[in-house]
């Protein structure tokens, strides 16, 4: 299939394995410059070599853009290898003690909001100036889709943090 994206960039995190993995091995096969980023070193490793092995045009950046400076270096670390960021994919979140209201404490609340949020906002923040300008630039966040039964009043706090990256 073609879509029309040989040599955009793409940033991808959590891109070490499952769905960022995924989607980096769908956008490398449609010609795209690909940016993996995921916590683990060693997986990120194995995944820039597996896409590598494929022809792809790849680099990969180990950070945990819960920490906004590893998020700026990553930000950087695309622009350095890629010259921008076309398309930007935050696939990072996740869930945390505190399943239901009842059972949580402000704090993990905060966590959830931080870990499916705050981080996917900072991101898209620290890119858009490298995405201005560029012909067909997009953000997609990945999000589960647990958030879309938020409006119940006995919902985690994952289900409510995650419902906010829906802009």
């Amino acid at each position: 299939m073609d879509l029309k994206l040989d040599g955009k960039v793409v940033l991808i995190t959590g891109s070490s394995r499952g769905i960022g993995l995924a989607t980096a091995r769908a956008f490398a096969a449609e010609g795209c410059r690909i940016m993996l980023s995921a916590r683990s070193a060693e997986q990120l490793r194995w995944a820039e070599a597996a896409l590598r092995s494929t022809g792809a045009t790849v680099a990969a950046h180990p950070a945990d853009v819960a920490d906004p400076a590893n998020a700026a270096r990553l930000i950087d670390a695309t622009v350095t290898a890629h010259g921008g960021i076309d398309i930007l994919i935050n696939n990072v979140g996740g869930g945390g003690r505190g399943a239901r209201i009842g059972d949580s404490s402000d704090a993990d609340r905060r966590g959830a909001l931080e870990r499916n949020l705050v981080q996917t906002v900072r991101m898209m923040r620290l890119a858009l100036p490298h995405m201005r300008g560029r012909p067909g630039a997009v953000v997609i966040n990945i999000a589960s889709n647990f958030r879309l039964d938020a409006a119940a009043c006995d919902v985690g706090a994952v289900r409510c943090s995650q419902g906010g990256a829906d802009f």
